[in-house]
């Protein structure tokens, strides 16, 4: 079996120019946990996932979750401004994985397995000869594979 055969092909993927914010809102409105990151050729360049998000926090000075709530009830709204005016500046090439593993289409899904296990990884965008995007694959495409192994 390839990747062809079990890839989605409708997309969600992000420009390496977008803000944070504008990211963080694609992640949450469609309910995903990651996004090809794109540049202006509709190349993929990177990918920005939740983890990305989490480990990359301290490296860019973006307080945590806990940091920006008591920073919005401090009394020192300077400080809590400029922390915003710094997040707000942040764009998606800022804090995305780059650089990004890829597949084709005709590759099998032995091989993508393989590199999701050796390279931690969840989501592998698919591209084509001129590294445009044209698929993804995820952890949970390769469940129903695993079922019908189990089924049999």
């Amino acid at each position: 079996m390839q990747v062809k055969d079990i890839m989605k092909r409708e997309v969600i993927s992000v420009s390496e120019e977008d803000s944070l914010v504008d990211v963080l809102m694609v992640l949450l409105e469609n309910n995903i946990s990651g996004v090809p990151v794109l540049n202006e050729r509709q190349e993929v360049i990177g990918i920005l996932t939740e983890q990305d998000l989490m480990t990359k926090r301290k490296v860019l000075n973006i307080p945590s979750y806990l940091e920006f709530i008591q920073s919005i009830l401090s009394i020192d709204g300077e400080l809590q401004q400029a922390k915003k005016d710094a997040i707000q500046k942040l764009s998606a090439k800022d804090i995305m994985s780059s650089p990004v593993y890829t597949v084709g289409e005709n590759h099998s899904i032995e091989e993508v397995v393989c590199m999701m296990v050796n390279r931690r990884i969840n989501h592998i965008p698919v591209v084509d000869k001129k590294r445009s995007l044209v698929g993804i694959i995820g952890r949970g495409d390769l469940l129903p594979l695993l079922i019908n192994q189990l089924r049999r």
